[in-house]
């Protein structure tokens, strides 16, 4: 990252990737006020592959500052409820879905990687404060549910199972609760 003070206006998912590791690396070090990780963050995920790339990278890294989000990285995601909601529910019910793949290939690696993205996508779910968020969730639970609503060709395009979906539900709910 070599400039620090803005992101291009339509950063590329694979460089919003590049610059989130690159970010977090620089959160471990305290290398940002709380203002400044806002202000990059809020800038990273106005776009739908800012977003995508911020939530591979924050959502997957072994950094443990993840499992507990600060307020600036909260305050950064609430800024862009257009992108950062739906994105936010999908990553909470595919990694559920992985999590269930994963164990039946017998690879528990994997397997807990996809659990900790799905446990810091909960924990997000919960702490944000996007107004339509948890109407999303519960849009994702009516589609996994009663096999309707909105999220039904998105969950149809994947073909989960009923194993895959049931946990998926069980996602839902507890970010619900």
């Amino acid at each position: 990252m070599t400039n620090s003070s803005s992101i291009p206006e339509n950063i590329p998912f694979a460089d919003a990737i590049e610059f989130t590791q690159d970010l977090m690396t620089k959160m471990q070090n305290n290398q940002f006020s709380e203002s400044e990780l806002t202000t990059l963050i809020s800038q990273l995920v106005k776009t739908q592959d800012g977003a995508r790339g911020f939530f591979v990278s924050y959502l997957t890294d072994d950094l443990p500052f993840a499992d507990q989000p600060s307020p600036a990285v909260l305050q950064a995601l609430d800024s862009a409820p257009d992108t950062v909601g739906e994105l936010l529910i999908k990553n909470a019910v595919m990694s559920s879905a992985m999590v269930i793949h994963h164990q039946r290939q017998a690879d528990q690696a994997n397997a807990n990687k996809s659990n900790q993205v799905r446990s810091r996508s909960i924990n997000l779910i919960k702490n944000l404060t996007i107004p339509h968020l948890k109407s999303e969730a519960t849009e994702m639970l009516n589609s996994l549910t009663n096999y309707t609503g909105k999220y039904q060709a998105f969950l149809d395009k994947w073909g989960y199972d009923a194993e895959q979906k049931e946990y998926m539900a069980l996602t839902m709910r507890e970010a619900l609760s």
